[in-house]
């Protein structure tokens, strides 16, 4: 064993240190790999005036609304994914049907995780500095 492995033992956890912060951040960024059905308008107008729909989340952009959520098929839950562009008689017409939905959430598509944000740009710098 070398003199300057016992006085620096951080630098010689750091590759592992690395590999763990960035397979941790990769876990919590990767979205989940579920198979999700993307649906047209029409299709997912007809699910939702027959009441199928049981989830729904809204994330509004400036020029589209995404909905994602779960529908049933036939006893079987199925997640799915439309895309519809942002008037505001498209979403007066989403909002007033998404009120038969129990389980309805309405996201701002450019909300940002501050978080994360300071994390990002934080880390790489104390870890250059040690």
């Amino acid at each position: 064993m070398n003199k300057n492995d016992n006085k620096r033992p951080l630098i010689n956890l750091l590759p592992y240190l690395c590999v763990s912060i960035f397979l941790l951040v990769m876990a919590f960024q990767t979205p989940s790999r579920s198979a999700s059905t993307a649906l047209n308008y029409n299709q997912f107008s007809k699910l939702l005036s027959s009441g199928k729909i049981e989830q729904a989340k809204v994330s509004v952009d400036y020029n589209t609304m995404t909905v994602t959520g779960v529908y049933e098929d036939k006893g079987t839950q199925r997640q799915f994914s439309v895309i519809i562009p942002n008037t505001e008689k498209a979403s007066d017409e989403l909002i007033s049907e998404l009120k038969k939905v129990d389980n309805v959430t309405f996201v701002d598509a450019n909300a940002s995780n501050y978080l994360v944000e300071l994390a990002s740009s934080i880390i790489p710098l104390v870890l250059f500095v040690i």
